[in-house]
């Protein structure tokens, strides 16, 4: 086991003893000794049982099959009958505006690590001070600022785009705030977004979202995009009708006509090929499933009566409410294409291609902290192996951020 991981993370999501004792302000060094755990090896899928953790501070110090001695001081955790994973990470979520409930929500289901999809860095770095103060626990955070779109942009306070030239001045922009990647959208026409991915690339600030509309994926994949959000572009590269398929307009994104038609000119051989070129890339896929699935399934009477609904804030809950609900049998051909794109992506990453766990929370039925359970749910559903879906959420964010020395394993 050659991976590291800040045990601060681990011991929270788990342990309320180890909570309590975080919380307490105290700045001298605290030891703890977990006993009898079974550690899952999140790298290769192995179980080790009966293990001893001996822990200073936010490192694992040591690892043994046998009792390690301890000091009085020692806070002894017993771990019999439990497992210890690395803390979970939601590669999609948007955290800053939903923070004092998604927080302990998240904590309480092992969420540890989030990747904002749409930020306000001078929040994100008062939750970060805060925490390093240990006014809060709050999970690690990976931050985009705003959404860089085109014109009309899609959410208000967006750094919107229309001609190239002022790719230099949004991104320039958005370092000086701070942010740790950039964040495309859908309506960039094809040169503003060529502009923004090479002044990514000029400045090494990595770029990732959406593929937007006017753009093919295999363009975002030579141009170095480093995640894919939501499967978009990949079942328009996979049809065998590009000729028609160019005769969509950005207003018939969903509509069910394009739907069936990704869905019957879906070529597998294409699709063979595309997995083999982002096996070969820089280029990671996120899913989130989450959302795809309960976007899919709006007019589904058991969203309205989840139990997990007591949970979410009466704010939150009006939102979800008004969503717009349609009709016909438009949720009858989402429902086939989500089932569709779930399988797509227990192939993909038996193809190889690099899978991140993300799941949009909150937006409707996406309950922060739970949804990231639903979402490894679903990629098991969808094809991937158990230790695969959890390898999603804990040593791939670990490997896609280059902080494998200090996240995604137990070691």
């Amino acid at each position: 086991m050659k991976m590291y991981f800040r045990t601060g993370h681990i011991i929270r999501c788990i342990f309320l003893s180890l909570l309590i004792a975080a919380c307490s302000g105290k700045k001298e060094t605290r030891t703890y000794l977990i006993s009898d755990i079974t550690i899952i090896d999140v790298e290769n899928g192995s179980l080790h049982e009966h293990q001893y953790l001996s822990i200073s501070g936010e490192r694992i110090m040591k690892i043994s099959a046998t009792p390690i001695p301890v000091t009085d001081s020692t806070l002894i955790v017993n771990g019999k009958g439990k497992f210890l994973i690395p803390g979970l990470w939601d590669m999609h979520e948007h955290y800053f505006w939903n923070q004092k409930n998604s927080t302990p929500r998240g904590r309480a289901y092992c969420r540890t690590g989030i990747r904002e999809m749409f930020g306000d860095m001078e929040i994100i770095q008062q939750i970060r001070d805060s925490a390093n103060r240990k006014l809060l626990i709050a999970p690690e955070i990976i931050s985009s600022g705003a959404i860089i779109d085109g014109v009309p942009a899609s959410w208000e306070g967006s750094d919107t785009l229309s001609i190239p030239s002022r790719a230099k001045t949004i991104v320039s922009k958005q370092l000086k705030e701070g942010v740790d990647f950039l964040k495309v959208y859908s309506n960039l026409n094809r040169e503003c977004y060529t502009a923004i991915a090479k002044e990514a690339n000029k400045n090494q600030i990595p770029f990732a979202g959406h593929v937007p509309t006017d753009v093919t994926i295999w363009e975002a994949i030579d141009l170095k995009q480093r995640s894919i959000e939501h499967l978009y572009g990949i079942m328009e590269a996979c049809s065998n009708d590009q000729a028609k398929l160019h005769r969509f307009k950005r207003a018939d994104e969903f509509t069910v006509e394009k739907m069936s038609f990704l869905m019957s000119t879906f070529n597998e051989t294409t699709f063979d090929s595309l997995c083999g070129r982002l096996k070969n890339s820089e280029t990671w896929v996120c899913p989130t499933l989450t959302v795809l699935r309960s976007l899919s399934y709006l007019n589904d009477p058991a969203l309205k009566n989840d139990e997990r609904l007591k949970y979410i804030p009466p704010y939150l809950l009006d939102i979800w409410k008004s969503y717009p609900v349609a009709s016909g049998n438009y949720y009858t051909c989402a429902q086939q294409l989500f089932k569709f794109q779930q399988r797509l992506v227990g192939k993909m990453q038996k193809a190889g291609v690099r899978i991140l766990a993300g799941t949009d929370s909150p937006n409707p039925y996406c309950f922060p902290g739970f949804s990231l359970h639903d979402e490894l749910f679903l990629m098991t559903e969808g094809g991937m192996s158990s230790h695969e879906a959890l390898k999603a959420a804990t040593l791939n964010p670990a490997l896609f951020l280059h902080r494998e020395k200090d996240y995604g394993a137990i070691a």
